[in-house]
């Protein structure tokens, strides 16, 4: 049986962590060139107000106004998506760029991860083309 020595091991991980990243940008970097739409991204926009900036200051005056500081007033309890919500307000303010990039780096970490969790039990080859056949499945919906 072959075995791979550490020099291949790291060069696999990187050749898979680079083809994930580079799947992600084909499949969705033409988001990169979106703009805010009112009816999606009203809540960001309402958050950063006319100044188009969450300081620090204003972040848990924020984090109060939500259903965290008022439980049982909204229909859902959700802590986790507020901060999470808010930080990403925070971080990336009113540029689209900077969300839709963000997004495309996450999915890649995610392509990566399954590439390499399926590539340890069943090697590189059925490895990608199963990871490669799940990120492309349709969600058969519209």
């Amino acid at each position: 049986m072959l075995t791979l020595n550490i020099k291949s091991i790291k060069l696999k991980i990187l050749v898979m962590a680079v083809c994930s990243l580079l799947f992600s940008f084909y499949l969705w970097g033409n988001n990169l060139d979106a703009k805010w739409g009112l009816q999606d991204d009203h809540e960001i926009i309402e958050t950063l107000g006319p100044s188009l900036n969450l300081k620090a200051s204003a972040f848990w005056q924020a984090l109060l106004e939500t259903e965290i500081a008022n439980p049982g007033t909204a229909l859902r309890f959700r802590p986790t998506y507020s901060v999470l919500r808010l930080s990403e307000i925070f971080f990336f303010g009113a540029s689209p760029f900077n969300w839709y990039l963000f997004r495309m780096v996450l999915f890649s970490f995610f392509i990566f991860l399954l590439w390499l969790i399926v590539d340890k039990h069943t090697g590189f080859v059925a490895g990608s083309l199963f990871t490669m056949y799940i990120v492309l499945l349709s969600s058969g919906g519209t």
